[in-house]
């Protein structure tokens, strides 16, 4: 076998997958809706829309650290579809002053590993480290920049509805680990050092609503309510019904009463859930008498077949919500 070399001005690169994000990245208009909210950098040197593009593109092709970012930096097709991105829908004056960003010259497509981790310091909140105490879960209070990052998430859902609208939203809250090797990370109830960020999905679009990066000591159920108050401002205006549905690490009062309380979210009214309930020994007691059960089905071949579940509605009031005068009806 005979292998010939021909030298070609063509790039390429192995990840051209990664166009079909760029092309919606810019189409969203993402790079001027960071300029909005955050204002980080001067008109000199890496914009912030260059960072986090850089940082997005990282992560979406399984960069394990920040020095990864050198892996981007050698595949020319890939610089090349970045710096095209990066000019998409500017004018020519608009171009000419983005190429005078750097006063020596642009020598990366990428910043450098060492910029990243300048630019990701920004977010860190010091102060409130100093509050940590061992043995007991803590979430850090966000700083303002952070929270202006969220807001990204906004004008991309908007953009999502406005184009495939839904006037419902069904909230799946669940708890992710993420095992990681870093020594300063806790260990999570599994037994393996991890994070464990707390995630709302928003299932009839199909995406993620809102997040909170946690530690992995950090219970799942931990502050729960107040991480899906802080999903509902992310909905587009157009949505007029709000459902939730959880695991039981959901199971406490105070996000039963906050979904029952329709004062508390007036613009969405009561909010119907679905959560996994403790087997607590009360619960097991009321269950134990249910002698009615309805045979849950399944369709096979056009005939309906049984599964071999069956259900039973259990009205089961615990203490706390019997004490509720606020409360409608009965959990069941």
């Amino acid at each position: 076998m005979k292998v010939e070399a021909e030298s070609s001005d063509v790039v390429s690169t192995a990840h051209a997958g990664l166009l079909v994000f760029l092309e919606l990245w810019c189409l969203i208009g993402m790079p001027q809706h960071i300029d909005r909210a955050l204002h980080l950098h001067g008109k000199q040197g890496w914009l912030t829309r260059q960072i986090i593009q850089a940082l997005l593109l990282l992560n979406l092709l399984g960069g394990e650290s920040i020095s990864d970012i050198d892996k981007l930096e050698d595949d020319a097709g890939l610089c090349a579809l970045a710096r095209m991105a990066e000019v998409f829908a500017l004018n020519r004056p608009e171009k000419r002053d983005r190429a005078r960003c750097f006063r020596r010259g642009r020598a990366r497509t990428f910043p450098a590993a060492t910029q990243l981790y300048t630019f990701l310091a920004q977010f860190h909140h010091a102060e409130e480290e100093t509050k940590r105490q061992e043995g007991v879960a803590f979430i850090p209070a966000s700083l303002s920049m952070l929270t202006a990052l969220q807001s990204l998430n906004t004008q991309m859902l908007a953009w999502l509805q406005a184009r495939q609208p839904q006037t419902t939203a069904t909230l799946d809250v669940d708890a992710t680990l993420a095992g990681t090797s870093i020594q300063l990370a806790k260990f999570c109830y599994k037994g393996f050092r991890s994070y464990q960020p707390l995630n709302v999905f928003w299932a009839e679009q199909q995406v993620v609503l809102h997040s909170e990066f946690r530690d992995g000591n950090v219970p799942a159920g931990f502050e729960r309510q107040r991480v899906v108050a802080e999903a509902l401002p992310h909905l587009p205006p157009t949505v007029k019904m709000v459902y939730l549905h959880s695991d039981s690490a959901a199971y406490d009062t105070e996000v039963l009463f906050w979904c029952e309380r329709a004062s508390q979210h007036p613009q969405y009214g009561r909010i119907e859930f679905t959560i996994s309930a403790d087997i607590t020994r009360e619960f097991r007691k009321v269950a134990a008498q249910v002698t009615e059960w309805t045979v849950v089905y399944q369709t096979v071949k056009g005939q309906q077949a049984p599964t071999g579940r069956e259900y039973a509605e259990v009205v089961f009031v615990p203490n706390s919500h019997a004490r509720q005068s606020d409360i409608l009806e009965p959990f069941r």
